[in-house]
């Protein structure tokens, strides 16, 4: 009888380290390359899960604060819902927007979409992929952190690598460009011919401020939106020629001149890197080009200064 009860506890003990290698082995990678993770369904302390992930992150700050070693570098899953906001989640998750942004792919607040599955980490910082990606987020990111990959940890998860910062946090840039105040070229290929501020005006041959930049290209060449953003106007103007102006976050304007061709209305939402429209020479010009500026609370900007990359 008591051999029965003993083995009784021990088959128990047996079971617990059981539960516990299974817990390991369905947030870790196993041997051959499947991957499984736990689901948060719901934000909520009754959701075991998220439960557990919040256990995990808070001691995660402990072990960090008391130089001890962290917990084990874990995954979750969840699922973006249609009520659910990038901030808000974050917060909920308690789990940094840089972290939560770079490991999904996620260019900006506004891209969550419901529906998406999520990976969610147990610890905090930059990650950044060691594979080739069409998101150009994480293409620039990768660009940022180029000289901190050689002694940056690798870890695999969905059966790709990854390079992991831990507790890096957005540069300003990074930031910029996910919070899409950072801009794109609206041209593929271009040579500038007019920068920004004073030059000497080729009608006129006089000294006169130019708001914006020139950028010589082929008539019929594709000119893309420079962010996201709303079709202002598209209009005729003797300077301009046939132009669009668009309204972008945080009160910035953009607009494109010279155009042979106009392909949105007043109203149309834009994407960034969507056609609008082909380079001319309508208006007042010395020949086949775009005129583009950017404008902030109605004042003209250095363009440049708020383009992301350089021309190849």
């Amino acid at each position: 009888m008591r051999r029965g009860f003993f083995l009784s506890i021990l088959i128990g003990q047996l079971r617990q380290k059981i539960c516990l290698l299974l817990f390991i082995t369905i947030t870790t990678l196993n041997i051959n390359g499947q991957e499984f993770f736990p689901e948060i369904k719901k934000i909520s302390i009754a959701d075991n899960n998220f439960k557990q992930l919040s256990y995990e992150v808070q001691s995660c700050y402990q072990a960090k604060s008391q130089n001890q070693r962290p917990p084990t570098l874990h995954f979750y899953q969840y699922t973006v819902k249609p009520s659910d906001d990038f901030y808000k989640l974050s917060a909920a998750l308690s789990i940094s927007p840089h972290t939560l942004a770079t490991l999904n792919g996620i260019e900006s607040p506004s891209a969550l979409k419901s529906g998406t599955k999520l990976f969610i980490p147990n610890r905090q910082g930059i990650f950044v992929p060691n594979f080739s990606s069409s998101n150009f987020f994480l293409a620039f990111i990768r660009l940022t952190r180029y000289e901190q990959l050689n002694e940056a940890k690798k870890i695999k998860l969905n059966n790709r690598e990854w390079f992991f910062l831990e507790d890096e946090q957005f540069l300003s840039t990074e930031y910029a460009y996910f919070l899409k105040i950072l801009y794109r070229y609206p041209l593929d290929e271009w040579v500038l011919t007019s920068a920004f501020g004073r030059r000497l005006d080729p009608f006129t041959n006089q000294h006169s401020y130019h708001r914006g930049i020139d950028l010589a290209a082929p008539i019929g060449a594709n000119v893309y939106a420079s962010n996201d953003g709303v079709v202002l106007n598209c209009s005729e103007d003797p300077i301009y020629g046939s132009y669009i102006t668009i309204s972008h976050p945080n009160s910035y304007q953009t607009l494109y001149a010279h155009l042979s061709k106009i392909l949105v209305k007043s109203g149309d939402k834009i994407v960034s890197g969507q056609k609008i429209g082909e380079v001319g020479v309508s208006g007042k010009s010395t020949g086949p080009h775009l005129h583009f500026e950017i404008h902030r609370d109605g004042r003209p900007i250095e363009p440049t200064q708020l383009i992301k990359g350089n021309k190849k």
